[in-house]
């Protein structure tokens, strides 16, 4: 740099600051990386959960009415069968 085919005191404790700042700025990065991967995967487990949720409450609801109506009943609104128009 300053002096060809000679390195200095500073050129080479430059070179050490540089090289222990981008060890500490990789791994600064990756950990933000990986809290923000965390954050997203945590919104989509949210969003599973409210999925499973619902899944769980409308198939309670069809349980109900398979009990009051039949078994036959649900199927048929479900594949939108004859019963399901209230055409028997």
């Amino acid at each position: 740099m300053w002096t060809p085919g000679y390195v200095t005191l500073i050129e080479a404790l430059l070179t050490l600051f540089y090289f222990f700042l981008l060890i500490g700025v990789s791994y600064a990065a990756d950990r933000c990386r990986n809290r923000i991967l965390d954050a997203e995967k945590s919104e989509k487990e949210k969003e599973e959960y409210e999925v499973e949720k619902v899944r769980l409450v409308n198939k309670a609801q069809l349980r109900k009415i398979a009990g009051t109506h039949g078994q036959q009943f649900v199927v048929e609104c479900v594949t939108g069968g004859s019963l399901a128009n209230g055409t028997d």
